[in-house]
């Protein structure tokens, strides 16, 4: 038996992932909401710009029904289980409704 004084602290605590028996790392249903927010930070200031230049220059897009869109656009987060979101244009504001399914 090795004596305790010659064992490294952070070999102990290194052995493994779970600390009084739970896992230490948090559970996606958890994390998701967070995720969720910051994808939808992501969309604003990435895809929704591009989208807004086409609705405001009239171009044909999915959102503007008035040249053949459907009111709305579906985007897929590249995490599966956070299911995708709706986005609307209302009144010059981005609306953004999470779907669980894909």
């Amino acid at each position: 038996m090795v004596p305790t004084k010659h064992i490294k602290m952070g070999s102990i605590k290194n052995m493994s992932t779970y600390k009084g028996g739970y896992r230490t790392e948090v559970a996606r249903y958890e994390r998701a909401p967070y995720e969720r927010i910051e994808y939808e930070e992501y969309l604003r200031t990435h895809d929704l710009i591009d989208l807004k230049g086409r609705v405001d220059r009239g171009e044909p897009n999915p959102i503007d029904p008035t040249y053949g869109g459907i009111g709305y656009q579906y985007f897929y987060p590249d995490t599966v289980d956070l299911g995708r979101v709706k986005v609307t244009l209302e009144s010059d504001e981005w609306k953004f409704r999470w779907e669980g399914r894909r």
